[in-house]
This record gives C-alpha cells, sequence and structure tokens, in this order.
C-alpha cells in the first residue's frame, strides 16, 4: 500500500487587469463605467498611448487606436478568467457597429510571478479554460522585473508597458502584506 501524503499550497493572489483598445474617447468611457461597476475603482490606471504595434486590428476598428491599462485591487479567483473575458465579449458586441468591433477589451490577472492573459483565439502556448476561452502567461516576474516570452504581444513587453506592470506588481505585494 502507497502512503501519499497531499501537500497543500496556497492559492497565490491575483488582481484583474484590464487591456482596452478604442478609437473613440466615449466608447472608451462606456468601457470604463461598465469595467468600474464590475471591479470598483482601478488601483493602477496607465496613460492611453497610440496602439502602433500592429495592423491587425485596422480593418476592423479603423486608424488611429489607443490603449489604456487598468489594474483593479480587489483579490480574485483567477479560475474565473474565462467568465471575465465572455462579460468582455458581451460588451464588444454591444458596443460594436454593422457587426465590427469599435473597442477590444482583454481582461487578465496579476500575480507576484506572472500576467495571465485570456484570449478566444488558440495557438501553442495558449491553454483551454472552459467555455472556448484559453489563457496564457504573457509576462513573467524574474530579477526584479516582468518580461515577456518569444509570443508575448509587443505592446505588453514594451518599456513603458513593463514599468506599468511592475508598479502595479508593488501595489499588489503591498496588499498582500495587508491582507496578512
Amino acid at each position: 500500500m502507497r502512503n501519499d501524503t497531499t501537500c497543500k499550497q496556497a492559492k497565490e493572489k491575483a488582481i484583474i487587469f484590464c487591456a482596452v483598445m478604442f478609437r473613440e474617447a466615449g466608447l472608451y468611457n462606456k468601457v470604463r463605467d461598465a469595467l468600474f461597476g464590475k471591479w470598483g475603482e482601478p488601483l493602477l490606471a496607465g496613460p492611453v498611448f497610440d496602439f502602433h504595434y500592429t495592423d491587425y486590428y485596422r480593418g476592423e476598428m479603423g486608424d488611429g487606436l489607443k490603449k489604456v491599462f487598468l489594474v483593479f485591487g480587489r483579490f480574485v479567483s483567477p479560475d474565473r478568467i474565462y467568465s471575465w473575458k465572455r462579460w468582455t465579449n458581451r460588451i464588444e458586441r454591444r458596443l460594436s457597429k454593422a457587426g465590427m468591433r469599435c473597442v477590444n477589451i482583454d481582461p487578465g490577472y496579476l500575480t507576484l510571478s506572472k500576467l495571465v492573459l485570456a484570449s478566444t483565439k488558440n495557438y501553442f502556448h495558449r491553454i483551454y479554460i472552459r467555455k472556448d476561452i484559453y489563457a496564457e502567461v504573457t509576462l513573467r516576474y524574474i530579477k526584479d522585473s516582468y518580461e515577456g516570452f518569444e509570443w508575448t504581444y509587443p505592446d505588453y513587453k514594451d518599456t513603458p508597458s513593463i514599468k506599468f506592470f511592475n508598479e502595479a506588481r508593488h501595489l499588489l505585494t503591498e496588499r498582500v502584506r495587508e491582507s496578512r
């Protein structure tokens, strides 16, 4: 008879972040209000920046795209990531015009060791979660900073974004200490 011992590991604390891409400020305000209504005021809001990293969204959303990262302070259960993505997809559909998205909302979560992004697209580095939603580790924390992988989107591993997520991690560290 085998004598196994079960090692119970504490769940890593996680907080939600959202990346919001848009062209029209009025639509961003609607998205922001929905996000704030669901998850509260952000713990940290990044600056709005020009999205010039790819033409992937141009055909659907047009030129002159902007993007912003928002980090919310409430601790969450990472296994709910699929429901966040399905909820943000409904917002995208509701704000679409003639079947074309006008906003792109990508939720995920941040822990002290990684940033995980939800997606509807499968690829070799993404893990199926539930109900047609996948997740990928987009950034990992090594040697005092987040860093990307070969598959990490360029806007996530750009220096200003890394600084933003490092600042968010610092705030998360403080929240974790306070919760003990």
